[in-house]
């Protein structure tokens, strides 16, 4: 399995390379009015309405979203082909995962955060949390 890693508010996450569709500077988005505070706002891609999520508040990091500079654009797998799109600080390396990389998430972190998760995985020495794409958009606010 083949992980991109990316880092939120000073901590390095994972996401299944297979999930994204790209990688892109942000550059323009709508705010929109009354919806869930993690709601950015919503972008134009190609044609395609997108949902910008601040990650970060999802997994209740401290910060505000103004200082994001890439998003990452998951599709839903499935007919509909919705888009979604995460804020993040910057987008790393895609790595291969070892076999004995994957881990059970750890005891004690806040339930806001494990809802978003589904693991943690040794990427060079650094535990990094492994991004749960298929609740985003189960749960999407």
């Amino acid at each position: 399995m083949q992980l991109l890693t990316f880092a939120v508010r000073g901590r390095w996450y994972v996401v299944d390379a297979a999930r994204v569709q790209e990688v892109q500077r942000l550059e323009s988005y709508t705010e929109v009015p009354a919806v869930h505070p993690a709601v950015v706002g919503l972008m134009n891609l190609r044609g395609q309405i997108v949902t910008l999520l601040d990650i970060g508040r999802l997994l209740t990091r401290a910060g505000d979203a103004d200082g994001y500079r890439e998003c990452v654009i998951f599709k839903r797998p499935d007919e509909d082909g919705d888009l979604l799109a995460i804020t993040v600080d910057a987008t790393g390396e895609v790595c291969q995962l070892a076999g004995d990389s994957w881990r059970e998430l750890p005891e004690g972190m806040m339930k806001e955060e494990v809802q978003w998760l589904e693991a943690v995985v040794d990427i060079k020495g650094r535990i990094c949390p492994v991004l749960a794409v298929e609740r985003l958009f189960a749960g999407l606010p």
